[in-house]
C-alpha cells in the first residue's frame, strides 16, 4: 500500500496523540457570554455570497492589523516543544502531543460546526501571554471608537499563526498563516477552577456530570461533585504561570506589510481564498448515518488511484472515510465506558480509577460531539453551495475531525488548489483509517486466541512480560495493517524506555526504518517473530 506522496512500501506510521480539544468539546455548553461563537460581520463595503448552512459568505477581508505568533522555525512537525532534544528527550517530544495546534479556517462555517475547530493550547511564554494580550487590546480599542456597532458587530480578538514564510528574507511580506479568534485567555487554575464567572464554573460543573455519569458504582463516593479547592486531582497544568487559549481558527491570511517587528511582528494582513475552478457543478449525495463499510470498502486501500480521480468522486471518498473514522472511534470509546460494578469497585480500590473513569467520560463526550457535527454537516451539503466552497468545506471538514498532524495541516493551508487539497486530505484520512482497523483486527485476533486465559481487564493496560527483554538486535514482529499484516524486522538501537512506554527503531526486512512505541494500549501489534 502506497501513498500519493510517501515513496516508501508503507504508509508512515502516526503516533496517536490525545488532543485537549476533547476537553473543549465537554465544555462547548458553557454561555454564549464566555464561548459565544458568532458569525463574522461583512467586510464594510463588501459584498455577501452564499455560504455553507446558508451562512453568507463575505468578501475577502483585506487591511486588518493584528500581531502574529510565529512558531515556524521553533516547533518540530508533532513535538511542538520550542528547543531541539536529543536522546531520550528527543524520543519523548516524538510522542507528545502538540504544544501548538495550527489552526484551519472556520469562519465561515455557522457555529453548529464550530466545535471541531475549537482549540485549547498552554500559552505560559511571557512573550506569547504578551501576543494575546495585544490582540486583545487591539479589539478592545477598535470597539471603543465604534460605540455605536451592535453586539454582534464588534471587532474580535485576532492573532494570527504563521505557518509560511521566505526563509532567504528577513521579511515577513508575503508570509502565510491563520488567523484565530481568541474566545478565553486566562490561567489555567482559575479555567477549570470555576474562578472565571459563567465559563470556569460551566466546565467545572460540566465535568462533574461526565464523571458521576461513569463513575457511579459501590465502590464508594465519587469527589466529582466536590467545589474545586476540594478535588484531589494533581495536575501540572495547574501552576500559578500556566496559562489557557481557548480559540477558534479563523481565516487565512497573507502579510501584506509589517507595522513593527519588535517585541513581536504586528502586521497588515489580507485574507486569501482557493483559485476556484467553476466548472465543477456536479452535486454529489451525502452519505447518511453511521454504517460499517468494511466488506465494502476495499477501494480505500487503492492509494494509487487518487490522482485519476474526478472531484465528485474524491468528495464522496472523503466523506466515506470520515464516517469510518467517526464510527470506529465511537466504538472505541464506548467500549472503554462499558464497566460493570465489580471492574469499577477494582478500579476504586487500586486508586486512580476515577481519572480513568474520567478521560473515559470525556472520550465519549468528544468522540459524540464529533458525530453530531458531521451529521449536520452532511446535511448542509444539499444547500446552494457554489462547488469550490463544497470542496474547500469537505476537505477542511475532514482534516479537522481526522485531527491530522500539523505538517499536514501547513499542507492543506498552503494549498490554493481545491481539488489538490482533497487528494492530500483522503490520502491521510485512508491512512488513519487502516490504521485504525489494523489495531481493531489486531485485537479480534488476540482475543479469539484463546477465551479461556482471558482475564477481567482494569486498569491501564501492562507492557508483555517478553518486552522487558527486547535488546539491540532482537527479531520482533508488527502488524502494520490488513494489507501489510504482521512485517518481521530487527531492532536496530537499544529501546528507550518513556514512562510505561517503550520507542523501538525497527528495521523491517523490506529495508525500511520506522521509529515506533510499544505501550500496554499498542501491545497487541507486536509480537516475538515467529517460527
Amino acid at each position: 500500500m502506497t501513498t500519493a506522496r510517501s515513496p516508501a512500501g508503507k504508509p508512515p506510521h502516526r503516533l496517536k496523540r490525545l488532543s485537549v480539544l476533547g476537553v473543549v468539546a465537554a465544555a462547548s455548553g458553557c454561555p454564549r457570554s464566555g464561548l459565544a461563537l458568532r458569525s463574522l460581520p461583512p467586510v464594510k463595503g463588501g459584498s455577501a455570497r452564499s455560504g455553507v448552512c446558508g451562512v453568507p459568505l463575505h468578501a475577502l477581508r483585506t487591511g486588518v492589523e493584528i500581531p502574529l505568533l510565529d512558531l515556524i522555525d521553533r516547533t518540530s512537525e508533532d513535538g511542538g516543544d520550542d528547543e531541539r532534544r536529543s536522546g531520550a528527550d528527543a524520543a519523548a517530544s516524538e510522542q507528545a502531543p502538540p504544544r501548538f495546534v495550527v489552526p484551519l479556517p472556520s469562519s465561515d462555517l455557522p457555529d453548529q460546526l464550530a466545535t471541531p475547530f475549537l482549540y485549547g493550547m498552554q500559552m505560559d511564554t511571557p512573550l506569547h501571554k504578551t501576543i494575546l494580550e495585544e490582540a486583545i487590546s487591539m479589539a478592545e480599542a477598535a470597539a471603543i471608537e465604534s460605540p455605536s456597532l451592535p453586539l454582534s458587530a464588534l471587532p474580535r480578538p485576532f492573532y494570527g499563526h504563521l505557518v509560511w514564510k521566505d526563509a532567504e528574507s528577513p521579511s515577513l511580506v508575503g508570509a502565510i498563516g491563520c488567523t484565530a479568534e481568541i474566545l478565553v485567555n486566562a490561567p489555567t487554575a482559575e479555567l477549570l477552577g470555576g474562578g472565571i464567572p459563567g465559563i470556569g464554573g460551566a466546565i467545572e460543573d460540566e465535568m462533574a456530570r461526565l464523571e458521576k455519569a461513569f463513575s457511579e458504582s459501590p465502590g464508594g463516593e465519587d469527589p466529582a461533585g466536590a467545589p474545586p479547592s476540594e478535588r484531589k486531582d494533581n495536575d501540572d497544568n495547574l501552576t500559578p504561570a500556566s496559562n489557557t487559549l481557548l480559540c477558534r481558527g479563523g481565516w487565512r491570511f497573507v502579510v501584506r506589510e509589517v507595522v513593527r517587528s519588535i517585541p513581536f511582528p504586528v502586521a497588515i494582513v489580507d485574507e486569501i481564498g482557493d483559485d476556484a475552478d467553476e466548472g465543477d457543478s456536479d452535486m454529489f449525495s451525502a452519505v447518511g448515518g453511521f454504517e460499517n463499510d468494511d466488506e465494502n470498502d476495499d477501494e480505500n486501500d487503492d492509494d494509487d488511484g487518487l490522482g485519476g480521480m474526478e472531484t465528485p468522486e474524491l468528495i464522496h471518498q472523503t466523506m466515506r472515510n470520515v464516517q469510518a473514522l467517526l464510527s470506529q472511534r465511537l466504538e472505541d470509546a464506548a467500549q472503554k465506558t462499558k464497566l460493570g460494578p465489580l471492574e469499577k469497585s477494582i478500579l476504586e480500590a487500586q486508586g486512580g480509577g476515577k481519572e480513568t473513569l474520567r478521560l473515559a467520560a470525556i472520550e465519549m463526550a468528544h468522540a459524540e460531539e464529533m458525530s453530531a457535527v458531521w451529521q449536520v454537516f452532511q446535511s448542509s451539503l444539499v444547500d446552494d453551495i457554489e462547488p469550490h466552497q463544497r470542496r474547500e468545506a469537505v476537505a477542511i471538514m475532514a482534516a479537522e475531525l481526522a485531527d491530522l498532524s500539523n505538517a499536514v495541516r501547513r499542507e492543506i493551508l498552503l494549498t490554493r488548489d481545491s481539488e489538490e487539497r482533497l487528494r492530500i486530505v483522503l490520502g491521510e484520512l485512508r491512512e488513519v483509517v487502516g490504521m485504525a482497523r489494523a489495531r481493531k483486527l489486531a485485537s479480534s485476533i488476540t482475543d479469539e486466541s484463546d477465551e479461556s486465559e482471558k482475564d477481567l481487564k482494569v486498569g491501564k493496560p501492562q507492557l508483555p512480560p517478553w518486552a522487558r527483554q527486547i535488546r539491540k538486535g532482537t527479531r520482533i514482529e508488527y502488524f502494520w495493517n490488513e494489507e501489510w499484516e504482521w512485517c518481521p524486522g530487527v531492532v536496530v538501537d537499544d529501546p528507550v524506555t518513556i514512562g510505561d512506554e517503550m520507542l523501538l527503531t525497527i528495521r523491517f526486512d523490506d529495508g525500511e526504518e520506522h521509529k515506533l512505541p510499544l505501550s500496554g494500549d499498542d501491545k497487541l501489534r507486536w509480537r516475538p517473530q515467529q517460527g
